[in-house]
Order: C-alpha cells, then structure tokens, then sequence
C-alpha cells in the first residue's frame, strides 16, 4: 500500500501525532497489520479488518469498545497494558473507509513475543497473564459482548465440515490424507463427549479471549515477565475449559504446529504445570466445580478439534490458513494428532497435577 494511502488513513484518527512511516508486520493470520512510525517513539498499530473473517466489523468495535471500558478506564484491577485505543471522528474504535475498516492502537513499547515460550517460567507468566485478563470477565453476562466468529469452537460443526470435505474431495486430496482422516475417525469419540457435555448444559458460558497462544502475550524485552495480552478479535462468549486446553496445546509443544519432526512433538510436562499454576492463580477460586472436572476433556477437544480443522482445510485446497507448500495443512494436521496421541499417554499423570494445583 503507498504511503499516502496509509497516512491518510491514520490522519483520520485522533492520536495528536504525526506520520512519518511504515511497514508491514507479517504477523498474524488474519487481518493486515502495519507498524505506524517504526523509528520513532509514537508508534502505532494500524489493522485493516479481513472481512472474509468478520464479516461484521462493528461487531469488533462493539466488543472493543466494551474491553477498553473495562481494562483501558482502569476501573479493575489489571497489572497489565492494556494497549491505547484511538478513536476517529465517530467516537467507534474503527474507521470506515468506502467498505474496508481500520483500526488503530498504541504500540507496546520495548515488548516481544514467542510462538513456542522458551522456558516453564515464561509459560506460567503468559498463563498468569491470561488469567487476570480472564477475572474480571467473569464478571461480564455472556451476552454483554458480540459474537465475530460463529461456531468458531464449535466441535461438532467442525466434523461435518470435514465429512463434508472428505466427501466432496475437490482437490482430489483424500488419498493422500488417508491415515489422518481414519485417525481422526478412530477418535471421534472426544467429539461425542464433548457434544454431551455442552448440551448437558453443566459448563457455564463465559467472555473468554478465545485465542490463549503464546504469541499473544508481550514480554518484557529482556526479560520472562508478561506485560500485556494482545488480540481481541475473538473475545466472545465460550468456555474456560477451552482456554486452557488452547494453552495446553500451544504453550506445552516444544515444536511449532507444522513441525514434522515427530520426536519432539509432545506435552512438556513442566510448561503444562506452570501454565496451570500461573492461570489457576488468577482464576482458580472464582471457576465452576464442572469447569475443574472437565480440563482434561477441554485440552483434548481443542487439540482434536485443530487437526480436524487443519485437515479440512487441506482437503479444500488451503482456502483458510496461509500455506507454504501443498502440504503444509497436512503436516499441521499430523502434527496435532501426534500431540493429541502424547496427552492421552500423559494424561493420568497430567491430571493429578492438575487436580494438585487446583485444591
């Protein structure tokens, strides 16, 4: 994009600085993200919302707006940054320009970020992080925020667009997915209880971040202490069991989720213990007693139901998650399912720990 364009588009905002240049972040999945003044001290995040995603922007503004009511107007207790929100003339966290919308925050100075936390101190840290972002709101009604994403953990709805992948087989992939598609099959059984859960009506819905990965905590540079969570595009309402088994699977693999080297694919069990502990700390004595009980069946879904959707994508043709090669979907698929595979062989031990940390 030129330069022009882009300063234009921030000139629409009330930030009381100037534009002085850019580039873009490759970060992220989603939307396009530019770094605003990146040799200065006023620097920006400028997003352009991929609206093949959300299709209803205001939506995110709505739940934006409700987030910086409750973390940037410092009327709870948040020992974290919550990023500066800058609004346009309309008094809405998001600028319409003709039929794209952008938006604009503060960059978090002297930060970075992982995809695969280096150490257990980092993990329970990030863990820690998500859970004081994660307290106060319990306190907000699940029907207080939108909903960007329909279905977006949504397991069973998940499996019959797989079936109907498999099916339909477009791309003429399914002989190459053979293994994966009966294995995910053979464990079907991980959807069937979860869909028994949820319709049990036990698990009570909550706001959560919905996107609990290590890349969305800010570090300290230099340093192991969390400072700010990032990426709200997906705070809905949802399940905390899900949050944490999104931690589980992202935090506790000490390889990256398309990583094809098998023999380290597993569940650091010393990340998985700083996680639950960091977390717990936050939010441990305000969670329902059928939230405790079902964790292990929340890692499992969230594991199984990320190599369903990684498969379906493949079998599709890559329409969803960026690729760099043919099959690089399926190596995310195999990937999760070996994970997925690691934590059942664990999870007797797993869970005792679990059981420790939470009593």
């Amino acid at each position: 994009m030129k330069p022009e364009r882009i300063k234009e588009i921030v000139g629409r905002f009330r930030t009381g600085h100037g534009f002085y240049s850019f580039k873009e972040l490759k970060t992220g999945h989603i939307n396009k993200t530019y770094l605003i003044n990146p040799d200065s001290d006023s620097k920006f995040i400028l997003q352009k919302i991929n609206q093949e995603v959300f299709r209803d922007p205001l939506k995110l503004a709505f739940n934006l707006l409700r987030l910086d009511g409750i973390f940037g107007s410092k009327t709870v207790q948040y020992p974290y940054v919550f990023p500066k929100i800058h609004y346009p003339r309309n008094h809405m966290p998001l600028l319409r320009e003709g039929d794209k919308y952008w938006r604009l925050m503060d960059y978090v100075k002297n930060t970075t970020s992982y995809s695969i936390p280096p150490n257990a101190e980092m993990a329970f840290e990030g863990a820690k992080a998500f859970g004081a972002f994660q307290k106060p709101l319990l306190e907000e009604p699940a029907i207080s925020f939108y909903t960007p994403i329909m279905n977006f953990r949504n397991l069973n709805m998940r499996m019959r667009s797989l079936k109907s992948a498999i099916k339909r087989d477009s791309r003429k992939r399914k002989k190459t997915a053979n293994a994966e598609i009966n294995k995910i099959i053979e464990r079907e059984d991980i959807n069937a209880e979860n869909h028994k859960l949820i319709k049990s009506g036990k698990l009570k819905k909550v706001i959560c971040h919905n996107d609990t990965k290590p890349d969305n905590i800010l570090l300290e540079a230099g340093s192991n202490h969390a400072k700010a969570v990032i990426d709200f595009d997906t705070v809905q309402a949802g399940y905390l069991i899900y949050d944490f088994g999104d931690m589980v699977r992202s935090f506790c693999n000490p390889v990256k989720e398309d990583s094809t080297d098998s023999d380290k694919i597993n569940v650091d069990k010393a990340k998985f213990e700083a996680i639950a502990e960091g977390y717990f700390e936050e939010v441990g004595d305000q969670i329902q007693p059928s939230d405790k009980s079902n964790l292990s069946l929340g890692i499992k879904t969230i594991i199984f139901m990320q190599a369903v959707r990684f498969l379906t994508d493949y079998l599709n043709g890559d329409i969803y998650y960026k690729t760099t090669h043919p099959g690089h979907n399926l190596d995310r698929c195999r990937n999760q399912l070996q994970l997925l595979d690691n934590y059942i062989q664990q999870e007797a031990n797993l869970e005792k720990n679990l059981r420790r940390i939470l009593n």
